[in-house]
This record gives C-alpha cells, sequence and structure tokens, in this order.
C-alpha cells in the first residue's frame, strides 16, 4: 500500500496521578487517521512502526533511541489510538530533543514529529540522571511556584513549605557535603524554640579543624580534651583563669584512693595510683599550747615545756607569773653565781661552815645548809638558819 496520508493529532503522556508508587508507567498514547491518496479513510487492519529519533531530519546520520511495532485496525472514519511503550519499554531520558516518526507498511511518513513539552513530564517525577543515593543541586534562574517549595532568581534561595526527606547528604553553600547537613557560611537562627542537641541516647560533640573539642556524653557530662568524661566536667590539660574560682567541698569519701583520714602533721603524697599519708621528710611534728616555750618530746616532735612566757614575765610551774620570773611548786637551786640589783658591795655569803660558796645577794631570803654573813649594805633581814629559822642579824 502507498500513499499513506498520516496526520497526527494528539501525543499525551501518560502519568499516575498516584506520585508514591514505586514506579511511574512511561508511555505515551498516540492519536492520528490514516487517509489513502485520495483522501479517503483507511479501516483495514495495518502494520505500523513507530521510531524515536533525537533529530528532525529523515537521512544519515540517524541516531535511533526507541522503535515498536503494532498492528492497528482504524475506525470507520480512519482514526486510530494506541499508547506506546507497552511492548518495547520507552528507556529514553527526555532532557534532548526526541521526534517520532511513522512507518506505515514500509512506508515512511513525512515528516517526523517533534515530541514537545508533555514527555518532559517524565522528569517531574524522577529527575533523569539521578540516582537515589546522588546529590541535588537547586539554582533557579526564575520563580519555581509549588506548594513545597520554591526559589527566587534574586535571592538564589530555597524555601520549604513541608517536610524535606533526603536519604543521602545535604549540602548548603556546598557541592560536596560530607554529612548530612553540611553548611558553608554562617548560620542564623530566630523565633521559636532552637536547641542543638541529640533526641537520642547520643552524645554531642563540638569540633575544630576535624577533631572532637567539647564532648557532651548521654548523660550530661561534659569532657574539654577528652570524649569519655568521668565527671561532670572533666578536663585533660591545663587550666588558666583569672578572678576567682570558687567551687564546693569536696567529702573525703568521694575521693577514690584515699585513706580515710590523716593523722595530725600529716600530709597526702602519691604513691603509684594510691595516695598514703606520709611524715614530712626531715621535718617537724607534734603540737604546743600557746605561751609555752616548746621542747623535743621526741626525735621530730615538739610539745610543751614548763616554761610560761606571756610576753611580759616568764613563769616556771605557772601560767599566771606575777613577776619578771615567777617559779612555783619547788626549789631554786643555784650552783654559781646569782646577782640582784641593788647597792653595790652589797652581798651575802653562805655556805656550809660559813665557808664562801660564791653565792652573791642583795635582798632577799635566802635558804642555806651554812651559816649566811651579810657583807656591805643594802641587806635585808631576816636570813633563815640551816633549820629554816630566822637567824640573828
Amino acid at each position: 500500500m502507498a500513499n499513506f496520508k498520516y496526520l497526527l493529532i494528539v501525543i499525551i503522556l501518560l502519568l499516575s496521578l498516584n506520585i508514591a508508587e514505586a514506579q511511574v508507567p512511561r508511555l505515551i498514547s498516540v492519536q492520528g487517521r490514516l487517509l489513502d491518496s485520495s483522501d479517503q479513510p483507511i479501516t483495514t487492519t495495518v502494520s505500523i512502526v513507530f521510531r524515536i529519533f533525537d533529530d528532525y531530519t529523515i537521512g544519515a546520520p540517524d541516531n535511533e533511541l526507541w522503535s515498536e511495532t503494532r498492528s492497528i485496525t482504524p475506525d470507520s472514519y480512519g482514526v486510530f489510538n494506541v499508547i506506546l511503550g507497552g511492548v518495547s519499554p520507552l528507556n529514553i531520558n527526555f532532557n534532548i530533543p526526541t521526534y517520532l516518526q511513522v512507518e506505515v507498511e514500509g512506508e515512511v511518513l513525512s515528516p517526523r514529529y517533534n515530541i514537545t513539552a508533555l514527555p518532559y513530564g517524565f522528569r517531574g517525577v524522577v529527575a533523569e540522571n539521578l540516582s537515589s543515593s546522588g546529590r541535588i543541586y537547586i539554582q533557579p534562574e526564575n520563580t519555581l511556584p509549588g506548594s513545597y517549595f520554591y526559589g527566587s532568581g534574586s535571592a538564589q534561595g530555597l524555601v520549604l513549605t513541608d517536610n524535606l526527606i533526603v536519604s543521602g547528604n545535604v549540602g548548603i553553600g556546598t557541592t560536596s557535603a560530607d554529612q548530612k547537613l553540611s553548611v558553608v557560611g554562617n548560620i542564623g537562627l530566630s523565633g521559636g524554640n532552637r536547641f542543638i542537641g541529640t533526641i537520642d541516647n547520643y552524645a554531642l560533640s563540638l569540633r575544630t579543624s576535624n577533631s572532637d573539642r567539647l564532648w557532651i556524653t548521654s548523660d550530661g557530662n561534659v569532657g574539654i580534651g577528652t570524649t569519655s568524661p568521668g565527671a561532670k566536667l572533666d578536663i585533660a590539660g591545663n587550666i588558666r583563669w583569672s578572678g576567682t574560682l570558687i567551687g564546693g567541698s569536696v567529702p573525703w569519701a568521694r575521693l577514690t584512693s584515699f585513706p580515710s583520714a590523716c593523722p595530725s602533721g600529716q600530709y597526702v603524697t602519691a604513691v603509684g595510683s594510691s595516695l598514703t599519708c606520709s611524715t614530712p621528710p626531715g621535718g617537724v611534728g607534734g603540737s604546743g599550747t600557746t605561751n609555752y616555750l616548746a621542747k623535743w618530746t621526741a626525735e621530730t616532735t615538739l610539745g610543751n615545756s614548763i616554761i610560761y612566757d606571756n610576753g611580759t614575765n616568764v613563769g616556771i610551774g605557772t601560767s599566771i607569773p606575777g613577776y619578771k620570773l615567777d617559779v612555783q611548786g619547788g626549789d631554786i637551786n643555784v650552783s654559781g653565781v646569782y646577782r640582784r640589783g641593788g647597792v653595790a658591795g652589797a652581798s651575802i655569803t653562805c655556805g656550809a661552815g660559813n665557808t664562801p660558796s660564791g653565792i652573791t645577794i642583795s635582798g632577799g631570803i635566802v635558804t642555806s645548809a651554812g651559816s649566811c654573813t651579810p657583807i656591805g649594805a643594802g641587806i635585808s633581814w631576816p636570813l633563815l638558819a640551816p633549820d629554816g629559822s630566822a637567824a640573828a642579824p
């Protein structure tokens, strides 16, 4: 059969209205009318080959993208309708110009028909050349109307009015996002409640130079320089501050590997991983009472002596001396010379058999094992005899 006339009336892309389906049908509905050379409708069954090319002109070089052969019976007016893609899948990326060629019983009808805007609806559901694990870049030049997002050509922005669900990484200000959300530039937040953290049982890390600097565990411990803080604040490294550092007391029992207490005069030293009480090497320990002169009670220990000094008087055997030297509770034994201020040359000598003993006294009472003989003026009587009685002047 020759001299066919073919009128292409409508080309319609059939898309599923349920965008939640896993696979959108890629079908094209073609409706046309076949006439013979006398413009009479063809109503008998004919074989028609439909081909899609990427160029308009028939002839070499032709790059055929797709083809499908169908047996079609037009109606009494020569009109037919066929859905392409049911026999041979339409695995074509409609991001380039495409043209439909019709062959009826081996005769190529001319011209080819440009497949216009409707098939590009394929790209409205599944973007060409974009895998589900890849990245999508949005940089609009004009406003993109829609209920879910739009971009402003002047602001180069993206506004979302609903949830954005992404299985890969999202980059803002970068085309090489290596995290779920990578932002290059400043971030501004306003209005509503804002928080930074996790809602699950995970830690939060603040990083610089791609290294953890501050780490907050899921139980609220904060680590600086460590990712395993063992306290509310755990710092691995030196601390520097200015001003006053105020902290609460730490009970001794809260410290680990510590002795329960240290005796007076000892201090805590580190021994391996534990602490122990130690006496200062070569140091002095002990205790005393105010105003008492200290004495050695052991090799490295000081304690009270019997001498009391209140800053004015000195007491021996008393803590309330009434004189410059106040001796209480016992005798005084002098083996050398005892001098007291008074008249020059006045003295008293006592000793067994009145033998001079070298003791010089000016005033006061003297008890001696022997007789006492006053020498010079300024001596006050009575003197006591060896038996304790008053000696005659």
